[in-house]
This record gives C-alpha cells, structure tokens and sequence, in this order.
C-alpha cells in the first residue's frame, strides 16, 4: 500500500494517495512501517495546506506511539496556485504545466505589445507543456520577432526542454508545433548545430526539406543577452540543448527544492557540476515537495553513476513520501538517505 501511495503522490494524484494511506492505517500487516505510514499521511496533510486535519493527525500519532507529534514544516507548505499565466505588467509568469488556456491569455500580450518597449516571458517554472501550449507559444515568438517590442524570455533553458518532451524522432505526430517549438528555441538561444542535427531528424520522421538556419530576431532575447553561442560540436541535440547551470550550493550541499517535473536534465546537469572534484555528494532535500516517478529513475541511474565513480551520495531529510518513493526505486541501497526529524 504505501508503494502504491507514494507512486500516486509522484505522479500528482494526492487525493487516491490520501485515501490508500488511510486504508493502510488499519493495516495490520505494516509491521515496522507502521509509523511510516502515518508519517506519509501527515506530510500529505501538509503539501495539501490543511492544517486542521494534520493537528488532528498529529495528536493520534503521539496518542498511537506514545511519542512527540511531528511539528509543522513550512518549507512543505503549498504555494500560491498558477494554474494559469500571471500577467503582471509586462511580466508573463508561466506554471509549472502548459496547455491550451495559455493561448488566450498569450493573445491578449500580443495585441497589447505595441503599448510596451520590452515584455518579459519567464518560464524558469515550466517543466511540461502540451502541443496546445506549443502552438500558443510559437505565435508568440513569431509576433515579437520582428518588433518592435522586445521580448525576453528567463528560463529559455527549461522551455526548450519542455518543448524536446513533446517530440520524438521516428514519431509523426499529427501536430508539428512541438517540433517546431524546439527549433524555434534553438534559434532563440543561437545553437546552430543543435538546430541542423534537429532538422535533420525533423526531416527524416516528416519525410520534408529540413528547415534552415536563421540568426535569431534581435527583438527576441534571453535573460543571460540574446541567446548563446553558436554551437559547433557535433553532439546530439539532447546532449547540448542545455547549458550547464551554476549548481545550487548550500554550505556544502547541492540543493532540490519544489517539485521536480519530467526529465531531470537540467537539475542532473548542475549535481554533475556541483559532484566533480567532490567524494562525498550531500543533497539537501528539506524542501523537495515532490518528484515524479519519471525524474526518480533519471535520480536513481544518475547515483549509479555517481556509486560508480566511487563516491558516495547522502540525501538529506526528504519528506515521507519521496523518501517512500526513493525506497520503491532502491535509492537506499545505493545512498544514504537521512530520515527527517519529527
């Protein structure tokens, strides 16, 4: 039971991971994972902001175990929903998950653009977006390339990330805006052989002339200036599509925090910076709220190459239910995993 609500938390359904805890509470078959159980339940209690009902929790534990009840952790508390753009000013804050109600409030930008010398897009959120969200996103890049309103675009990284989820080579997709939407943030962020490599297999799956290279448009630019470097290595798109980010240090720790959406690349890319020259790797994730299934597979092969290289890797304080979901994958007998403190 609680590798199966640890699973359905991973994967956003927190209403049928609750219910499978609660069932698993009068479980007698738990044996010592009894205590986790109940422990998972409140964590949940606590991403949902529902804080009567982990008091209440909270006292049937000390009551149950004869022990101090877990305190209130405010690093698990809910932030503000965005389940849809934030328009603030010239500033577009985008969610964490893209699809087609962004096309209306885009629309809106484009028409008002004119008003405004620059309007800033940050996607440093974003982790997924469907096809929908693509074609949104592509008329407004194709609105601002021109001008004469600037658009700058924070987090160009992980919106060309999310653009590569939707794609894959060999696969004819009805729709090609994810594919487009791919090459169009290349352009943005000047990788000019990544772009060819695409189009090539861009050309291969749709059976058409590839698309050709053009220099990014000067009005369309990215938080570190107008895009990057032109790229002139021969590696594979999914290789270079990424730059590596400044890894985030605490003391000595490599810290993750929120929820960890999709394909790791990005937060992969930063622990191999933040693990080269070191032995023992320490990852704070005191304010990990969740990870999906699919990002705790990418964690658990990244560890194996890090066990590999002889070093060893600590997790430090996971709330209940990654640290449920870091036992069904078997992190645990690859890394230490500190328990968090009640």
């Amino acid at each position: 039971m609680l590798e199966e609500a640890a699973i359905l938390y991973s994967n956003g359904q927190a209403q049928p991971a609750g219910l499978t805890l609660q069932h698993a509470l009068a479980d007698a078959d738990l044996g010592a994972f009894k205590a986790l159980a109940w422990l998972m339940l409140l964590d949940l209690h606590q991403m949902a902001g529902d804080r009567a009902a982990f008091e209440a929790l909270a006292l049937d534990y000390a009551a149950r175990f004869e022990a101090s009840p877990p305190s209130w952790s405010t690093q698990l508390e809910p932030k503000a929903p965005q389940a849809k753009p934030v328009i603030n000013g010239a500033v577009i804050n985008l969610p964490a998950k893209l699809d087609a109600s962004l096309a209306d409030q885009l629309e809106r930008v484009i028409r008002s653009a004119g008003n405004r010398r620059e309007v800033v897009l940050d996607a440093v959120q974003v982790g997924a977006l469907d096809l929908a969200a693509a074609r949104a996103l592509l008329r407004l890049l194709k609105a601002f390339e021109k001008g004469p309103t600037t658009l700058l675009i924070r987090g160009a990284e992980r919106l060309a990330e999310a653009a590569q989820d939707t794609i894959e080579s060999g696969r004819r997709d009805a729709d090609e805006s994810g594919w487009m939407l791919t090459l169009q943030m290349l352009r943005v962020l000047n990788r000019q052989q990544p772009f060819e490599d695409l189009s090539i297999e861009y050309c291969v799956t749709y059976e058409v002339s590839p698309p050709s290279w053009e220099p990014p448009g000067a009005f369309i630019k990215t938080a570190e200036g107008v895009g990057g470097s032109a790229e002139t290595g021969g590696s594979k798109p999914s290789d270079v599509l990424t730059q590596t980010p400044a890894p985030r240090r605490e003391g000595e720790s490599f810290a993750v925090r929120g929820d960890v959406l999709g394909r790791m690349q990005s937060e992969l890319t930063a622990l191999r910076a933040f693990a080269a020259g070191r032995n023992d790797i320490v990852i704070d994730c005191r304010a990990l709220r969740r990870m999906e299934f699919l990002a705790a597979g990418d964690l658990l092969n990244e560890v194996v190459v890090l066990k590999s290289a002889g070093k060893s890797v600590l997790f430090v304080e996971p709330n209940h239910l990654v640290y449920a979901l870091m036992l069904v994958m078997g992190i645990q007998e690859l890394a230490e995993i500190r328990r968090r403190r009640i």
